[in-house]
């Protein structure tokens, strides 16, 4: 049941486990841009803000949503139901709809 749409680059690394309803994509019906949005999203052409980088040893839970231009640091936990729209560091635990970094796992 996931979902994952790629017209520039998306890399998954090595052991990242992923929950059910995942949504993966580098690309948005068109840029943001007024003149676009005169004209049907589906027939708008595919716009990239940049690769999707997902680094070794994530867990990616349930109905999570991986934006464009995003990199997800090794180790990282992304909790059920977050919506990344930015980088996260190694080792970071994220919650929420706005994807915020929880905490940051040490030695």
């Amino acid at each position: 049941y996931s979902h994952i749409t790629c017209i520039n680059r998306i890399c998954i690394g090595n052991n990242v486990l992923m929950g059910r309803k995942v949504f993966i994509t580098d690309n948005a019906h068109g840029a943001s841009d007024y003149k676009l949005m005169g004209i049907p999203p589906n027939l708008r052409p595919l716009y990239s803000k940049g690769p999707v980088i997902i680094e070794d040893n994530v867990w990616v839970g349930e109905m999570v949503c991986i934006m464009p231009g995003v990199t997800i640091g090794k180790c990282s936990i992304i909790g059920a139901n977050a919506v990344v729209t930015k980088d996260i560091p190694p080792y970071s635990v994220v919650v929420g709809p706005n994807a915020t970094i929880k905490k940051t796992i040490k030695k």
